[in-house]
């Protein structure tokens, strides 16, 4: 079991979403815990990981380009997924939620410490477009902790195998009937690999970038319902975003959501640099030895710790949580995470499962874990901006104002 996970392990069997024990941990771990992100160590990568990307990259395809997307990290994700089949992760409930710090080791250039602050954030076996959500609110609380402003989001889909598939036909088509319209010296590269097109950012190619095919048009009724969601979670979460059709990825590596988050430091208000990224990559598994398509939703940050003698990342304690949260439908859930992150700035921890529809299974976890109280909110509670809380002993409910909920919960917790 990776380190980090040995002690986790009985917990993993009760529940595979929140902040276990107390423990001491750096503010951004405590942040990644209040979400349900699981800390673990930070995966190595092997020659056989490397060997097993290698032969996905097309003849096009150059590493340098690749590194320079954050997103783009397919070594690290070979390495996490044998570390997944190795140490029987698929036995645990699922998803699984894993936070680990970064740069990975073992890559063929080895980066040097720096003054950069990286890490990497993993929710495996679910499709469901909260993972997204999750994935994305978290990023916003570590940055926003960290001290950054003016972030937005630019975002794109891709959409499942069928949809990539058809986009790949039509832009290769594209391609192929407008070469000699493609500058000389982009020529190449571009033929061997149409995708490069979308990377290729010289105002030479900006008009036949213009007119090419886009992702977007080929997408499937279920891709295009996914994506749908994703933004819906994003406007009710008040994330400001703006849809990229030229943010394509590795098609090898990359499906469905892709995004990037950029921002400033409030040290540096006028620097605008990229802060976070991040993809679904649904199919990768199988295109790397696996039997079965395993979905996984993928980030990263990485930022300059700013110059400051009085920066640190601060250590804190997260404490065992009191109350479970239980969230019973799509517009429920549209409100969960802002409750959830509402509570993390009170300093009040609780368990949930955003990806669990049913009440019965997010009830049953609850119930092992023998907490104090449950947090539920359905259809009725979103819409009227409340919550019923539910003293697991008595069986008593009350119904609570969403604005008035951490005083609530803060003096039920005062009372233990």
């Amino acid at each position: 079991m990776p380190a980090g996970l040995e002690t986790s392990k009985k917990n993993f069997s009760k529940h595979s979403s929140a902040p276990y024990a107390a423990r001491d941990v750096d503010t951004i771990a405590q942040i990644t815990s209040f979400f349900g992100f699981i800390p673990i160590k930070t995966p190595r990568i092997t020659q056989e990981d490397i060997e097993k990307v290698v032969s996905l990259r097309g003849s096009g395809e150059k590493k340098e380009d690749q590194e320079q997307d954050l997103h783009t990290q397919p070594e690290e994700k070979a390495a996490l997924l044998r570390i997944y089949l190795e140490h029987n992760m698929v036995a645990l409930p699922h998803p699984l939620m894993l936070y680990y710090k970064k740069p990975c080791s073992g890559l063929l250039s080895e980066r040097k410490k720096s003054s950069t602050y990286q890490c990497g954030l993993d929710i495996i076996g679910t499709t469901n477009s909260v993972a997204e959500a999750l994935t994305i609110k978290t990023l916003y609380a570590i940055l926003s902790e960290q001290g950054f402003e003016h972030m937005f989001l630019e975002i794109n889909t891709l959409g499942d195998k069928e949809s990539v598939a058809h986009f790949e036909r039509e832009l290769c088509s594209y391609v192929k009937k407008n070469i000699n319209n493609v500058p000389l010296q982009f020529r190449t590269e571009i033929k061997k690999n149409p995708f490069e097109l979308f990377r290729n950012t010289h105002e030479e190619c900006k008009e036949i970038r213009e007119h090419a095919p886009k992702p977007m048009n080929f997408l499937s009724e279920q891709s295009i319902e996914h994506f749908k969601e994703v933004l819906e979670y994003l406007e009710t979460l008040n994330i400001p975003y703006n849809i990229n059709e030229y943010l394509i990825g590795d098609k090898n590596y990359c499906s469905q959501t892709i995004f990037k988050i950029k921002g400033s430091h409030n040290i540096k208000k006028d620097e605008i640099v990229q802060l976070a990224s991040g993809c679904r990559h649904n199919h990768f598994s199988k295109k790397i030895g696996f039997k079965k398509d395993i979905p996984i939703m993928s980030a990263m940050i990485s930022f300059k710790k700013p110059q400051e003698k009085s920066y640190k990342i601060t250590i804190r304690r997260v404490e065992r949580p009191q109350f479970y949260f239980i969230q019973l439908g799509f517009r429920a859930r549209l409100k969960s995470l802002h409750i959830i992150d509402t509570l993390r700035k009170a300093g009040i921890p609780v368990y949930h499962s955003l990806t669990k529809d049913k009440f019965l299974n997010q009830l049953t976890t609850a119930e092992n874990l023998k907490l104090s109280h449950l947090i539920i909110v359905g259809q009725k509670e979103a819409l009227d901006d409340t919550v019923v809380i539910r003293n697991m002993e008595t069986r008593a409910q009350d119904t609570v104002n969403l604005c008035d909920l951490s005083t609530y919960l803060g003096r039920l917790q005062k009372m233990k």
